[in-house]
C-alpha cells in the first residue's frame, strides 16, 4: 500500500508509452539531420571530403541527445501521492 508523499515509479506500460512519444519526437529530428547528409552526397560530391565532418555534427548532436533522454528516463520519472 502507498502512503502519501511517498515516490514510486510509474507502471512499466507507461514507460513503453513514453517511449513510443520519444519516438515520435526524435523520428522527424533523426531525419531531418541526415538530410543534409543525403543532399551533399548527391549533389556535391565533389565536395563531400571536405564538408563531411560538418555535416554529421547535427546527426551526433540529435544522437546523443536521443540516448541521454532514452537513459535517464527511469531514474528521473517518479510520482507521488498527495493530499
Amino acid at each position: 500500500m502507498l502512503k502519501i508523499g511517498e515516490r514510486f515509479l510509474p507502471h512499466p506500460n507507461l514507460e513503453k508509452v513514453y517511449f513510443a512519444y520519444l519516438a515520435l519526437v526524435f523520428i522527424p529530428l533523426l531525419l531531418i539531420s541526415s538530410m543534409p547528409i543525403l543532399i551533399a552526397y548527391t549533389f556535391f560530391p565533389y565536395a563531400w571530403e571536405t564538408i563531411w565532418p560538418y555535416l554529421f555534427i547535427p546527426l551526433i548532436v540529435v544522437l546523443f541527445v536521443l540516448g541521454f533522454v532514452a537513459y535517464w528516463t527511469k531514474d528521473i520519472v517518479t510520482q507521488s501521492l498527495t493530499c
